[in-house]
């Protein structure tokens, strides 16, 4: 992998294949629980949103493999697929986040589900297939999120943490532990009143977005891996 293929590939599977085999196992799965949360209302059950929910505590370790394994299997027996398939995918989507293995079927369900929704019935395989496409293309840059540019690691200086009575760390574990990332510009503006200049960090916060637990920027200021 190059840093050129990193930034302008398109193989969702094969940048997160790399992303593994690089140890970002955290990361990816932090990825697919946000990919699963943004179609949270659409998860069939209970059963589906606890698996999510477990994957998202076994990436941070608190909750144990033996968990991981239950909350997945009790998933796939309380789903009968009708006529919607968006469902059928919602819950594969849901397993397969907690699973140890196959994380790469959980984004994948997911776009072909909101393929289902922008191609209206009736529409052509050509149309879907455009629109499955895109979506594939918003979760790469959704993955990037997560990880920004391997290949130029961001380093964080001691003087952004330690400022303001450590403002900056304080304001980033609250958004983590509250999701409340909509605050991105609050921590830009605690990162510039303790001295960064850095336009990548700056820019990052003040960016569309979106953002989730496993963000790049906020896991380096709390110094997750």
């Amino acid at each position: 992998m190059t840093e050129a293929e990193w930034l302008h590939g398109t193989n969702l599977p094969t940048l997160g294949e790399w992303l593994e085999e690089q140890g970002y196992q955290r990361k990816l799965r932090l990825f697919v629980v946000a990919c699963c949360r943004q179609a949270w209302d659409l998860l069939p059950g209970e059963a589906s949103r606890r698996a999510v929910e477990v994957a998202e505590m076994f990436a941070d370790g608190l909750a144990t493999a033996e968990e991981l394994a239950a909350a997945r299997a009790a998933v796939f027996p309380v789903h009968v697929a009708g006529k919607d398939p968006r469902p059928f995918r919602a819950t594969i989507a849901a397993g397969f986040c907690a699973d140890e293995h196959g994380l790469w079927d959980s984004p994948v369900k997911l776009a072909e589900m909101a393929a289902d929704d922008a191609a209206r019935p009736g529409a052509t395989e050509e149309a879907w297939l455009a629109a499955f496409q895109a979506e594939i293309r918003k979760k790469i840059v959704f993955l990037r999120e997560f990880v920004g540019n391997p290949f130029r690691p961001v380093t964080v200086e001691e003087a952004w943490l330690v400022r303001n009575d450590g403002a900056v760390p304080k304001i980033a574990q609250e958004m983590y532990d509250e999701r409340a990332f909509e605050r991105m510009g609050v921590l830009a503006d605690a990162l510039e009143e303790a001295g960064c200049t850095d336009a990548e960090v700056l820019e990052h916060c003040r960016g569309p977005g979106p953002h989730a637990r496993g963000c790049w920027l906020v896991d380096l200021l709390l110094g997750k891996k």
